[in-house]
């Protein structure tokens, strides 16, 4: 990024999020990138980049990414969502919504028969057992697990109503594709990047890179261009 900015003759300053603290006031906030335009957040955790734009954008910085494009990538659920809605394939979803009665501690038979219902309906939603059942908002691989038959029931009572996860089958495909793509302000969007991240090891229920995955580039592709 900032090789292209200096072949376009654009001024950039480098701010390390690691050492940044950011005040609570608007003034204090804004003395810090004073003369800045624009903003780029390559944060490494997406929570801290979250807040941190949001944070910039109140403080009348555009920022990119917008945190209203952090919200679907951020978000597992919204970006399902978003994307069959787009008639993009994309793998069943479910997100079972939580019960009081869950997630404190009671009657352990009334526990049980809420949790068991629970685990129907996802049955019912997304199929039978495996699944892989993921934070809401997480990345590299981070809480991921796999969960075999019988153990919906004590993964759904154990859950925390902070942490909200999801529930997906488990595919056996031994890859899945990841792409990158940018769009400018008025402009078609553009497929710059893709990789494949492929299993390690024979029936490798997580394949981030941060975990076990390999990496494997792809050629240029443009399924999210119907995303928009």
């Amino acid at each position: 990024i900032q090789e292209a900015a200096y072949r376009e003759g654009v001024e950039t300053r480098v701010y390390l999020t690691e050492s940044l603290v950011l005040p609570g006031s608007y003034e204090a906030a804004r003395d810090i990138f004073r003369g800045v335009d624009v903003v780029v957040n390559r944060g490494q955790s997406g929570k801290t980049r979250a807040m941190l734009t949001e944070a910039l954008e109140e403080c009348g910085y555009r920022v990119l990414n917008p945190s209203s494009v952090q919200e679907y990538s951020r978000n597992k659920l919204l970006a399902s969502l978003l994307a069959s809605r787009n008639g993009i394939p994309t793998p069943l979803t479910c997100f079972p919504m939580y019960m009081r009665q869950l997630t404190e501690k009671g009657e352990e038979a009334r526990r049980t028969v809420l949790a068991d219902r629970l685990v129907e309906q996802v049955r019912g939603a997304i199929g039978d057992p495996p699944y892989v059942e993921k934070p809401v908002d997480g990345t590299h691989g981070r809480g991921v697990r796999y969960l075999t038959r019988g153990e919906e029931s004590d993964s759904l009572m154990a859950r925390s109503p902070f942490d909200p996860t999801i529930l997906q089958p488990v595919y056996s495909s031994a890859w899945e594709i990841r792409a990158v793509t940018l769009r400018a302000p008025g402009g078609e969007p553009r497929t710059v990047a893709a990789i494949a991240k492929c299993a390690s090891e024979p029936e490798q229920p997580i394949r981030n890179l941060a975990v076990s995955g390999v990496p494997v580039a792809l050629p240029v592709h443009n399924v999210v261009c119907l995303l928009y």
